[in-house]
């Protein structure tokens, strides 16, 4: 690989499947802060641009997040004749480095298009792929490494900006105070790379995007803008990945959040906000401070975003909230067994995700659930809990915004403990399709038990947005 200087052009690039309502915030914020050190990075939103390309029907892969159409490999298939085409007008920034953001979704798609890219550019261009598609080994096995330079982990900004600036002085990319490397074999191309845990980033002290590089007119929420209060998660839930690929839960000084709206405002004239957090009331006396800013200022704005089911929440604020312009929360429930809820290790129970959503919808918060079915000991009579609250709380619920069969994946608790859930690791590669020993839990049990769970929300006029199965 060749040095580069500090006049050469930085590409980032989001690969899809990704959200269409918005920019995607992830290389929003790399943008910004490589710019802030002196790195002039383009951005191409690849997925959008795709996404405006395809038919209709095409484009419902993308609405419903069709993890079979993306992850299975029948994507590439589909976009097959677009390929060279994307691939040129890649070529066409000129770039001597380009990064790319995926999801494991995004591997068959991006391998194929990467096969391509690799052989117009030869080594003369640097590739680097970061995202949730990279964090685990599992993960990083199904890309074409060969086509691959780097693998950056976790949190990208100082990692990126490090690797950046060894290249740009000639070095190769090395274990050093900023971050460690490895190769997840001797024989692999790319090297991986992380920050240290001791570094992890001070997110009161890197800029909020711009988003000068997007054209925002083309996302199909016009008057809306992601955005996020802190990092990480004050929970440890058996069945999340991002709690550990986040941690520590960290938050924005709410005089920053609020800076950042009032720049929208006033430069995009938006006044809807999304709040990308794992969950947006992580810390409640900041959470109270950020909605005394937005009364005091009066902004007019709407805004909302996931929340955690918590105890400890007035109604007060919940109300507050709503003064403020919080328009809709989306409660991550996951189950409405008690039983349930203690096995994935959520630290709630039923009464109190219903005392957080009538607290809620009591305050006008328009209310969204996730539930989840089939984790590793739920029963029959656990699917009749989650129905019967259904049944009696349908009143206070507006959407049912997701749900998911479990899946067993690497990075969650769940996964690296699965024997003490009973479940069969000799098979445990099918993360979908795992089952215990025995034999209670099963693909097909889960199946059922989702058609019933599945009715009873429709029975109450609940369709679930998100489901990760059609069958």
């Amino acid at each position: 690989m060749s040095e580069i200087s500090s006049q050469e052009k930085i590409l980032l690039i989001q690969a899809p499947p990704w959200g269409v309502d918005a920019p995607p915030l992830g290389i929003a914020y790399l943008a910004t802060f490589l710019k802030t050190k002196g790195f002039p990075a383009k951005i191409f939103d690849l997925n959008i641009e795709i996404f405006h390309q395809a038919d209709k029907e095409l484009q419902e892969k993308w609405i419903t997040q069709d993890f079979n159409f993306w992850a299975l490999g029948e994507a590439p298939k589909v976009l097959f004749s677009q390929l060279e085409n994307w691939s040129d007008r890649i070529l066409s920034f000129q770039a001597k480095i380009i990064g790319f953001s995926a999801t494991f979704a995004s591997i068959p798609f991006l391998n194929a298009l990467l096969l391509r890219l690799r052989k117009k550019i030869g080594k003369d261009v640097i590739i680097i792929i970061g995202g949730p598609g990279v964090n685990y080994k599992e993960s990083r096995f199904w890309f074409r490494k060969d086509c691959i330079d780097y693998f950056v982990l976790g949190e990208g900004e100082y990692p990126l900006f490090c690797l950046l600036s060894d290249l740009r002085q000639g070095k190769t990319a090395q274990p050093c105070l900023e971050y460690i490397t490895w190769k997840d074999n001797p024989l692999d191309h790319p090297l991986c790379l992380k920050g240290r845990e001791e570094n992890r980033i001070n997110i009161n002290e890197i800029p909020f995007p711009t988003f000068e590089e997007f054209n925002l007119d083309y996302y199909s929420q016009e008057d809306l803008l992601p955005l996020i209060s802190s990092r990480g998660c004050i929970r440890a839930c058996a069945f999340c990945r991002d709690f550990y690929i986040k941690k520590p839960y960290r938050w924005r000084n709410p005089e920053s959040v609020f800076d950042e709206i009032q720049h929208h405002v006033q430069k995009y004239k938006r006044k809807r906000f999304e709040f990308c957090d794992l969950l947006i009331n992580g810390n409640l006396g900041i959470l109270d401070t950020f909605c005394n800013l937005l009364l005091q200022q009066k902004t007019g704005i709407a805004w909302g975003g996931q929340a955690a089911v918590r105890r400890d929440m007035s109604s007060k604020l919940f109300k507050k909230m709503r003064q403020a312009g919080c328009g809709g929360l989306t409660f991550g429930c996951e189950s409405l067994s008690d039983r349930v809820l203690k096995l994935m290790r959520k630290g709630i129970t039923v009464r109190d995700a219903r005392d957080s959503i009538i607290k809620a919808k009591k305050a006008d918060i328009r209310v969204e659930i996730n539930l989840i079915v089939g984790f590793p000991g739920e029963t029959e009579q656990d699917i009749d809990k989650n129905i019967q609250f259904i049944r009696k709380n349908a009143k206070w619920i507006d959407k049912v915004n997701s749900l998911n069969i479990c899946s067993i994946e690497p990075g969650m608790y769940l996964y690296e403990h699965a024997p003490d859930f009973g479940i069969d690791t000799t098979l445990i590669n099918d993360w979908f399709a795992w089952f215990t020993k025995d034999l209670t839990n099963t693909l097909e049990i889960r199946l059922n038990r989702h058609k019933r769970l599945t009715k009873a929300c429709l029975d109450y006029n609940l369709k679930p947005y998100w489901q990760n199965t059609n069958r």
